[in-house]
C-alpha cells in the first residue's frame, strides 16, 4: 500500500514538472510570436516590450537555455544588426539579463561586432 501511495506521489510531482515545463515553453512561444510580429511591423513599443519580458524571464530563472538558443537567439542577433538607436539601447538595457543564455562564439562573431558598429555610427536611423 505503502509503494502505491509513494508511486502516485511521484507521478504527480512528474506531471507538476512536466506542466511547468510546458508553461515555460508556452511562454517563450508567445514572446517568440510578440518578437516575430514586431519585426514585421517594426513597432519600437514592441521591441521594448518583447525584450524586456525576455529579459525578466532570464533574470528570474525561468528561461530554458536549450529553448533560447533555438528560437529566441537568432531573433536577437537579427534586432542586434538592426540600425535603429532605439532598438539598439533596448538591446544593451537587456543585454545583463540576456547574456548568460548567449555563447560566446556568438558574441564574438555577430553581437560585439553589431554593437560596436553602433556605438561608430554617426548617422544612424
Amino acid at each position: 500500500m505503502m509503494m502505491i501511495v509513494m508511486m502516485m506521489m511521484m507521478m504527480i510531482v512528474m506531471m507538476m514538472m512536466m506542466m511547468m515545463m510546458m508553461m515555460m515553453m508556452i511562454s517563450i512561444i508567445i514572446l517568440m510570436i510578440i518578437i516575430i510580429l514586431m519585426m514585421m511591423s517594426m513597432h519600437l513599443q514592441s521591441v521594448q516590450v518583447s525584450v524586456t519580458l525576455l529579459s525578466q524571464l532570464a533574470t528570474s530563472d525561468k528561461l530554458d537555455q536549450t529553448i533560447f538558443r533555438q528560437s529566441c537567439l537568432p531573433v536577437l542577433v537579427q534586432l542586434w544588426g538592426m540600425t535603429d538607436r532605439s532598438v539598439r539601447t533596448v538591446m544593451l538595457q537587456s543585454l545583463k539579463a540576456l547574456i548568460p543564455f548567449i555563447p560566446d562564439a556568438v558574441i564574438n562573431r555577430t553581437i560585439f561586432d553589431h554593437m560596436m558598429a553602433g556605438f561608430s555610427d554617426s548617422n544612424a536611423k
